[in-house]
Protein backbone atom coordinates (compact mmCIF):
# COMPACT_ATOMS: atom_id res chain seq x y z
CA UNK A 1 0.00 0.00 0.00
CA UNK A 2 2.70 2.50 1.00
CA UNK A 3 4.78 1.46 -2.00
CA UNK A 4 2.23 2.37 -4.68
CA UNK A 5 -0.80 4.23 -3.29
CA UNK A 6 0.65 7.63 -2.22
CA UNK A 7 2.13 8.36 -5.66
CA UNK A 8 -1.01 7.03 -7.33
CA UNK A 9 -3.06 9.42 -5.19
CA UNK A 10 -0.77 12.34 -6.02
CA UNK A 11 -1.06 11.63 -9.76
CA UNK A 12 -4.82 11.36 -9.46
CA UNK A 13 -4.94 14.67 -7.59
CA UNK A 14 -2.99 16.31 -10.42
CA UNK A 15 -5.59 15.15 -12.95
CA UNK A 16 -8.45 16.28 -10.70
CA UNK A 17 -6.80 19.69 -10.54
CA UNK A 18 -6.62 19.74 -14.33
CA UNK A 19 -10.33 18.90 -14.58
CA UNK A 20 -11.16 21.67 -12.08
CA UNK A 21 -9.19 24.11 -14.23
CA UNK A 22 -11.12 22.94 -17.30
CA UNK A 23 -14.38 23.48 -15.44
CA UNK A 24 -13.33 26.98 -14.44
CA UNK A 25 -12.23 27.73 -18.02
CA UNK A 26 -15.53 26.47 -19.40
CA UNK A 27 -17.58 28.63 -17.04
CA UNK A 28 -15.50 31.76 -17.63
CA UNK A 29 -14.94 31.24 -21.34
CA UNK A 30 -11.15 31.37 -21.01
CA UNK A 31 -10.33 28.12 -22.83
CA UNK A 32 -12.85 25.71 -24.26
CA UNK A 33 -11.83 22.17 -23.15
CA UNK A 34 -11.99 19.20 -25.50
CA UNK A 35 -14.68 17.53 -23.40
CA UNK A 36 -17.01 18.45 -20.57
CA UNK A 37 -15.05 18.18 -17.30
CA UNK A 38 -15.75 15.25 -14.98
CA UNK A 39 -17.45 13.19 -17.69
CA UNK A 40 -16.50 10.15 -19.75
CA UNK A 41 -13.16 8.65 -18.76
CA UNK A 42 -12.78 11.35 -16.11
CA UNK A 43 -16.20 10.86 -14.51
CA UNK A 44 -16.87 11.03 -10.76
CA UNK A 45 -17.67 7.28 -10.81
CA UNK A 46 -14.28 6.57 -12.35
CA UNK A 47 -12.66 8.88 -9.80
CA UNK A 48 -14.12 6.83 -6.94
CA UNK A 49 -12.88 3.62 -8.58
CA UNK A 50 -9.40 5.14 -8.89
CA UNK A 51 -9.44 6.19 -5.24
CA UNK A 52 -10.28 2.59 -4.32
CA UNK A 53 -7.68 1.31 -6.82
CA UNK A 54 -10.07 -0.97 -8.70
CA UNK A 55 -10.09 0.93 -12.02
CA UNK A 56 -8.17 -1.80 -13.87
CA UNK A 57 -10.39 -4.71 -12.86
CA UNK A 58 -12.83 -4.62 -15.77
CA UNK A 59 -15.25 -2.08 -14.31
CA UNK A 60 -15.03 0.36 -17.25
CA UNK A 61 -14.93 0.13 -21.04
CA UNK A 62 -11.90 2.42 -21.34
CA UNK A 63 -8.89 3.68 -19.44
CA UNK A 64 -9.71 6.36 -16.88
CA UNK A 65 -8.02 9.40 -15.30
CA UNK A 66 -4.27 8.68 -15.05
CA UNK A 67 -4.47 5.98 -17.71
CA UNK A 68 -1.28 4.01 -16.87
CA UNK A 69 -2.61 3.49 -13.34
CA UNK A 70 -4.81 0.61 -14.57
CA UNK A 71 -1.77 -1.55 -13.98
CA UNK A 72 -1.31 -0.30 -10.42
CA UNK A 73 -4.74 -1.60 -9.40
CA UNK A 74 -3.94 -5.00 -10.94
CA UNK A 75 -0.53 -5.03 -9.29
CA UNK A 76 -2.15 -4.34 -5.93
CA UNK A 77 -4.23 -7.51 -6.38
CA UNK A 78 -1.02 -9.42 -7.13
CA UNK A 79 0.56 -7.93 -3.98
CA UNK A 80 -2.41 -9.15 -1.93
CA UNK A 81 -2.11 -12.67 -3.37
CA UNK A 82 1.60 -12.62 -2.66
CA UNK A 83 0.95 -11.42 0.90
CA UNK A 84 -1.32 -14.38 1.62
CA UNK A 85 1.37 -16.65 0.15
CA UNK A 86 -0.79 -17.93 -2.70
CA UNK A 87 2.15 -17.66 -5.08
CA UNK A 88 4.70 -18.77 -2.50
CA UNK A 89 2.88 -22.08 -2.04
CA UNK A 90 3.04 -22.71 -5.79
CA UNK A 91 6.79 -22.14 -5.76
CA UNK A 92 7.38 -24.85 -3.13
CA UNK A 93 5.68 -27.69 -4.97
CA UNK A 94 7.34 -28.79 -8.23
CA UNK A 95 4.15 -30.03 -9.85
CA UNK A 96 2.21 -26.92 -8.84
CA UNK A 97 5.16 -24.76 -9.91
CA UNK A 98 5.27 -26.33 -13.38
CA UNK A 99 1.49 -26.18 -13.73
CA UNK A 100 1.43 -22.51 -12.74
CA UNK A 101 4.11 -21.66 -15.33
CA UNK A 102 2.10 -23.47 -18.00
CA UNK A 103 -1.08 -21.70 -16.86
CA UNK A 104 0.59 -18.28 -16.98
CA UNK A 105 1.99 -18.90 -20.47
CA UNK A 106 -1.41 -20.19 -21.59
CA UNK A 107 -2.99 -17.01 -20.24
CA UNK A 108 -0.74 -14.90 -22.45
CA UNK A 109 -1.49 -17.11 -25.47
CA UNK A 110 -5.24 -16.87 -24.92
CA UNK A 111 -5.07 -13.08 -24.61
CA UNK A 112 -2.97 -12.75 -27.76
CA UNK A 113 -5.09 -15.13 -29.84
CA UNK A 114 -8.43 -13.67 -28.71
CA UNK A 115 -7.39 -10.02 -29.09
CA UNK A 116 -4.56 -10.13 -31.63
CA UNK A 117 -2.42 -8.11 -29.23
CA UNK A 118 -0.99 -8.12 -25.72
CA UNK A 119 -1.86 -4.46 -25.23
CA UNK A 120 -4.76 -5.39 -22.96
CA UNK A 121 -5.48 -3.00 -20.13
CA UNK A 122 -8.80 -1.97 -18.57
CA UNK A 123 -10.78 -5.19 -19.10
CA UNK A 124 -8.56 -8.29 -18.89
CA UNK A 125 -5.45 -6.47 -17.74
CA UNK A 126 -5.65 -8.35 -14.46
CA UNK A 127 -4.99 -11.61 -16.33
CA UNK A 128 -2.03 -10.08 -18.11
CA UNK A 129 -0.70 -8.70 -14.83
CA UNK A 130 -0.99 -11.93 -12.85
CA UNK A 131 0.61 -13.96 -15.66
CA UNK A 132 3.57 -11.59 -15.73
CA UNK A 133 3.79 -11.38 -11.95
CA UNK A 134 4.00 -15.14 -11.51
CA UNK A 135 6.39 -15.66 -14.43
CA UNK A 136 8.65 -12.99 -12.94
CA UNK A 137 8.74 -14.93 -9.67
CA UNK A 138 9.37 -18.16 -11.59
CA UNK A 139 12.30 -16.62 -13.47
CA UNK A 140 13.78 -15.42 -10.19
CA UNK A 141 13.50 -18.90 -8.65
CA UNK A 142 14.90 -20.74 -11.68
CA UNK A 143 17.79 -18.29 -12.08
CA UNK A 144 18.67 -18.63 -8.40
CA UNK A 145 18.70 -22.44 -8.68
CA UNK A 146 20.90 -22.31 -11.78
CA UNK A 147 23.30 -19.87 -10.13
CA UNK A 148 23.70 -22.16 -7.09
CA UNK A 149 24.50 -25.19 -9.23
CA UNK A 150 26.69 -23.62 -11.93
CA UNK A 151 30.20 -22.39 -11.25
CA UNK A 152 31.05 -18.71 -11.94
CA UNK A 153 33.39 -19.80 -14.74
CA UNK A 154 30.65 -21.83 -16.42
CA UNK A 155 28.16 -18.98 -16.01
CA UNK A 156 30.32 -16.17 -17.40
CA UNK A 157 31.65 -18.25 -20.32
CA UNK A 158 28.44 -18.07 -22.32
CA UNK A 159 26.75 -14.93 -20.98
CA UNK A 160 28.36 -12.37 -23.29
CA UNK A 161 27.33 -14.04 -26.53
CA UNK A 162 23.98 -15.15 -25.10
CA UNK A 163 23.03 -11.65 -23.96
CA UNK A 164 23.80 -10.12 -27.36
CA UNK A 165 21.95 -12.94 -29.14
CA UNK A 166 18.88 -12.41 -26.97
CA UNK A 167 18.85 -8.66 -27.58
CA UNK A 168 18.98 -9.31 -31.34
CA UNK A 169 16.26 -11.97 -31.01
CA UNK A 170 14.05 -9.57 -29.07
CA UNK A 171 14.50 -6.84 -31.69
CA UNK A 172 13.62 -9.28 -34.48
CA UNK A 173 10.52 -10.64 -32.74
CA UNK A 174 9.24 -7.16 -31.88
CA UNK A 175 9.86 -5.96 -35.44
CA UNK A 176 8.44 -8.95 -37.32
CA UNK A 177 5.71 -10.37 -35.09
CA UNK A 178 2.23 -8.94 -35.57
CA UNK A 179 -1.24 -9.88 -34.40
CA UNK A 180 -1.40 -12.90 -32.10
CA UNK A 181 2.19 -13.82 -33.00
CA UNK A 182 3.38 -11.05 -30.70
CA UNK A 183 3.04 -13.67 -27.94
CA UNK A 184 6.42 -15.04 -29.07
CA UNK A 185 8.00 -12.03 -27.39
CA UNK A 186 7.13 -13.56 -23.98
CA UNK A 187 9.56 -16.53 -23.95
CA UNK A 188 12.35 -14.38 -25.41
CA UNK A 189 11.76 -11.69 -22.80
CA UNK A 190 11.65 -14.24 -19.96
CA UNK A 191 14.94 -15.71 -21.08
CA UNK A 192 16.44 -12.22 -21.31
CA UNK A 193 15.42 -11.43 -17.73
CA UNK A 194 16.83 -14.74 -16.49
CA UNK A 195 20.17 -14.22 -18.24
CA UNK A 196 20.48 -10.56 -17.20
CA UNK A 197 19.77 -11.55 -13.61
CA UNK A 198 22.84 -13.77 -13.63
CA UNK A 199 24.97 -10.82 -14.76
CA UNK A 200 28.42 -10.97 -16.28
CA UNK A 201 27.56 -10.09 -19.88
CA UNK A 202 28.06 -6.70 -21.59
CA UNK A 203 24.39 -5.72 -21.57
CA UNK A 204 23.83 -6.57 -17.91
CA UNK A 205 27.00 -4.66 -17.02
CA UNK A 206 25.60 -1.57 -18.74
CA UNK A 207 22.39 -2.00 -16.75
CA UNK A 208 24.42 -1.79 -13.51
CA UNK A 209 25.84 1.64 -14.34
CA UNK A 210 24.90 4.25 -11.68
CA UNK A 211 22.75 6.21 -14.15
CA UNK A 212 20.83 3.07 -15.12
CA UNK A 213 20.37 2.10 -11.48
CA UNK A 214 19.00 5.55 -10.74
CA UNK A 215 16.54 5.31 -13.64
CA UNK A 216 15.48 1.95 -12.23
CA UNK A 217 15.00 3.52 -8.81
CA UNK A 218 12.68 6.25 -10.14
CA UNK A 219 10.99 4.01 -12.74
CA UNK A 220 7.68 3.90 -10.86
CA UNK A 221 7.63 7.68 -10.66
CA UNK A 222 8.40 7.87 -14.38
CA UNK A 223 5.53 5.49 -15.08
CA UNK A 224 3.07 7.47 -12.99
CA UNK A 225 3.91 11.03 -14.09
CA UNK A 226 4.44 10.44 -17.82
CA UNK A 227 0.79 10.61 -18.90
CA UNK A 228 0.10 13.83 -17.01
CA UNK A 229 3.07 15.49 -18.73
CA UNK A 230 1.85 14.27 -22.13
CA UNK A 231 -1.70 15.49 -21.51
CA UNK A 232 -0.64 18.87 -20.12
CA UNK A 233 1.91 19.49 -22.89
CA UNK A 234 -0.56 18.54 -25.62
CA UNK A 235 -3.22 20.80 -24.09
CA UNK A 236 -0.86 23.77 -23.91
CA UNK A 237 0.42 23.29 -27.46
CA UNK A 238 -3.09 22.78 -28.85
CA UNK A 239 -5.10 25.31 -26.83
CA UNK A 240 -2.59 28.04 -26.03
CA UNK A 241 -0.33 27.89 -29.08
CA UNK A 242 -3.30 27.10 -31.36
CA UNK A 243 -1.62 24.11 -33.03
CA UNK A 244 -4.36 22.03 -34.74
CA UNK A 245 -4.86 18.33 -34.02
CA UNK A 246 -6.01 15.58 -36.39
CA UNK A 247 -7.08 11.99 -35.79
CA UNK A 248 -4.62 9.33 -36.85
CA UNK A 249 -6.72 6.76 -38.78
CA UNK A 250 -4.37 3.92 -37.87
CA UNK A 251 -4.27 4.41 -34.09
CA UNK A 252 -7.51 6.40 -33.79
CA UNK A 253 -5.73 8.94 -31.58
CA UNK A 254 -5.36 12.68 -31.92
CA UNK A 255 -1.96 13.98 -33.02
CA UNK A 256 -0.58 17.48 -33.32
CA UNK A 257 -0.09 18.85 -36.83
CA UNK A 258 3.57 19.79 -36.52
CA UNK A 259 6.69 18.99 -38.51
CA UNK A 260 8.89 16.01 -37.67
CA UNK A 261 11.71 18.25 -36.42
CA UNK A 262 9.36 20.21 -34.16
CA UNK A 263 7.90 16.95 -32.93
CA UNK A 264 11.35 15.58 -32.09
CA UNK A 265 12.20 18.73 -30.14
CA UNK A 266 8.89 18.52 -28.31
CA UNK A 267 9.52 14.85 -27.43
CA UNK A 268 12.97 15.77 -26.09
CA UNK A 269 11.42 18.51 -23.97
CA UNK A 270 8.76 16.11 -22.65
CA UNK A 271 11.41 13.53 -21.69
CA UNK A 272 13.39 16.14 -19.74
CA UNK A 273 10.24 17.28 -17.91
CA UNK A 274 9.23 13.69 -17.13
CA UNK A 275 12.65 12.88 -15.68
CA UNK A 276 12.74 16.09 -13.62
CA UNK A 277 9.22 15.62 -12.30
CA UNK A 278 9.92 11.94 -11.56
CA UNK A 279 12.92 12.90 -9.43
CA UNK A 280 10.75 15.34 -7.48
CA UNK A 281 7.93 12.82 -6.99
CA UNK A 282 10.38 10.09 -5.96
CA UNK A 283 12.20 12.12 -3.32
CA UNK A 284 9.16 14.03 -2.02
CA UNK A 285 6.39 11.42 -2.26
CA UNK A 286 7.38 7.88 -3.21
CA UNK A 287 10.44 7.27 -1.03
CA UNK A 288 9.17 9.12 2.09
CA UNK A 289 5.85 7.23 1.88
CA UNK A 290 7.63 3.87 1.55
CA UNK A 291 9.88 4.60 4.53
CA UNK A 292 6.87 5.81 6.54
CA UNK A 293 5.12 2.53 5.74
CA UNK A 294 8.13 0.61 7.04
CA UNK A 295 8.00 2.56 10.28
CA UNK A 296 4.28 1.88 10.62
CA UNK A 297 4.76 -1.86 10.08
CA UNK A 298 7.70 -1.94 12.52
CA UNK A 299 5.67 -0.20 15.21
CA UNK A 300 2.79 -2.67 14.73
CA UNK A 301 5.17 -5.63 15.09
CA UNK A 302 6.55 -4.44 18.43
Amino acid sequence: FFRIYPLHLAGLAAFVGLEVFKLWSLRHGAIVPGHIPFTGANSVKALIANLLMVQGLGLFNSLTWNCPSWYISCLFVAYILFAIRAFAILLKNRIAFSAAILLALSGYVLLAVSRGTLNITYDFGIVRCLCGFFLGMAVFQLSARFERRASPAQTSRYLSSLEIALVVAMALVMSLASGWRVVFVIPVFLLMIAVFQLGGGPVSRVLTWPAMRFLSKISYSIYMVQFFVFVLTSAVVHKVLKIPMVTNPTTNTEVLQISSWTGDILVGFILVVILALSCVSYFLIEEPARLFGKRVVSSLQK
